[in-house]
């Protein structure tokens, strides 16, 4: 081996060389786990109105149990990706699948609101820590030129497994029952557990960090090549991680944590706002809840598709001037959503309904490429030793917003009485936070295409 390979760090070859097979199945498996926390956190909303049935028991009464899994993830969120900072990401990503899996199949054998609530919170404490462990990890073991790509890539990996399981549990509640439709999906989520255990490894990169190079070596190893691995050089804290600064909370965070945490926030609150209130809002303004879903669908559908293109978009242009591009092109289309809605009233022709149709699914797709941009910016700004400490703030800041838009939401809708303006104009301004978060941080990922060569 040459004194060059020798010498080179584990960042530099895996800029150097092509990805392997084993770190795109790494990925499959981290989006597959996502897609099945996506599943599980809609699968009680999905089969409320049977459990009410058989219960007997009100709506209102079933709030505690319907709610249990967003105030879990809220705080999993944040306390899984600091404890995968401090213990690892993989022994993270393990626990929490297993017990989010485990909490399912239980759920499936409740008898009362109680039992579900408590079930419902611990199996969202697994989802919230699943995701900043899994985001980190795949950032770990991938080189920085598919970073962006991949983590716009698993952001969509919840919301896209909202909509397959919303088609997968409508085809088995009917054989299988409530029930067995929570053993099912507890059942799978175990069965990826056990893959995880057998194909996933802990980042070289977080091993060094933590002072463990022989381990980090043979984890390398196990992936890029036993040869390769044996003269890997690790990059070394900087004096700032060395004198405690390794924390999120660190100084040297405050822009980013303050310019993407309000960002998670402000952009969350829209996009849970549009998803939980469109219904309501369009048929109270005379249209048909057909129409009312076509828009959501559109919605959804944008809101993935976008995110996935967005990874390529921030190679080209960097996460800064995705994020302020598509925070503002939501504004826009939420305040033209505003002035077409007045036009219409309750009196619209088949042309205006597709407009709106349009207008919500735009807003679904720069709502999700700004929400990956955020993602990007965060998996990028923080370093190694925190980075699921990091993504986890994050994402309990973009639960709150969720929780603020559920509470908020009714409120603004009731305010306008007959008009939506009061709810859009909020949810307008609330993109526009997102622009500006945009400036705010001091840590992004920078563009690598030909605008930066031009910039050059």
């Amino acid at each position: 081996m040459s004194s060059a390979a020798q010498r080179m760090t584990f960042g530099d070859l895996l800029q150097a060389r092509r990805i392997k097979a084993a770190q795109v199945s790494l990925v499959g498996l981290l989006l597959l786990v996502l897609v099945i926390d996506g599943i599980d956190i809609q699968l009680l909303s999905l089969v409320a109105p049977v459990i009410l049935e058989d219960w007997s028991v009100g709506r209102a009464e079933f709030g505690p149990a319907m709610a249990g899994a967003l105030i879990g993830m809220s705080f999993g969120s944040l306390v899984g990706g600091a404890l995968g900072d401090r213990f690892g990401r993989r022994r993270l990503l393990i626990g929490s699948v297993i017990g989010f899996g485990l909490a399912t199949m239980l759920a499936g054998m409740t008898n009362n609101i109680a039992e579900m609530a408590v079930l419902r919170i611990v199996s969202g404490f697994g989802f919230g820590a699943a995701a900043p462990n899994a985001v980190a990890l795949a950032n770990d073991w991938l080189p920085e030129r598919a970073r962006a790509k991949v983590t716009s890539l698993l952001s969509v990996g919840t919301p896209a497994g909202g909509m397959i399981g919303a088609s997968l549990v409508l085809a088995v509640l009917p054989i299988w029952g409530w029930r067995g439709t929570f053993y099912a999906c507890g059942v799978l989520t175990l069965f990826v557990a056990l893959a995880i255990i057998a194909l996933v490894h802990e980042s070289p990169s977080y091993l060094a960090a933590k002072g463990q190079e022989e381990a980090a070596k043979r984890n390398a190893g196990k992936v890029l090549g036993t040869v390769e691995a044996e003269g890997l050089e690790f990059e070394r804290p900087g004096p700032e991680a060395e004198k405690g600064g390794s924390n999120f909370l660190a100084r040297r965070y405050l822009r980013l944590n303050l310019g993407a945490g309000l960002a998670f926030f402000a952009i969350a609150f829209v996009s849970y706002a549009l998803v939980g209130w469109t219904a309501i809002m369009l048929t109270s303004l005379g249209f048909s809840m057909a129409q009312a879903l076509v828009s959501l669908f559109a919605f959804n559908l944008a809101a993935v598709g976008a995110a996935i293109a967005t990874g390529f978009v921030i190679s080209a242009i960097g996460s800064r001037a995705a994020l302020a591009g598509s925070s503002m092109l939501l504004a826009l289309i939420l305040v033209g959503l505003v002035l077409i809605l007045n036009v219409l009233g309750s009196g619209a022709s088949q042309d205006s309904v597709w407009a709106v149709h349009l207008l919500i699914g735009c807003a679904g797709g720069f709502a999700g490429a700004a929400m990956a941009s955020i993602y990007s910016m965060m998996a990028a700004g923080y370093d190694v030793e925190c980075r699921s400490g990091g993504l986890g703030f994050g994402m309990t800041l973009g639960r709150a917003g969720g929780i603020g838009a559920s509470l908020i939401g009714g409120v603004l809708l009731e305010l306008g009485q007959s008009e939506a303006w009061p709810f859009l104009s909020v949810l307008a301004i609330a993109a526009a936070v997102g622009f500006g978060c945009a400036f705010i941080s001091d840590r992004h990922v920078r563009p690598s295409g030909p605008i930066a060569e031009a910039a050059s």
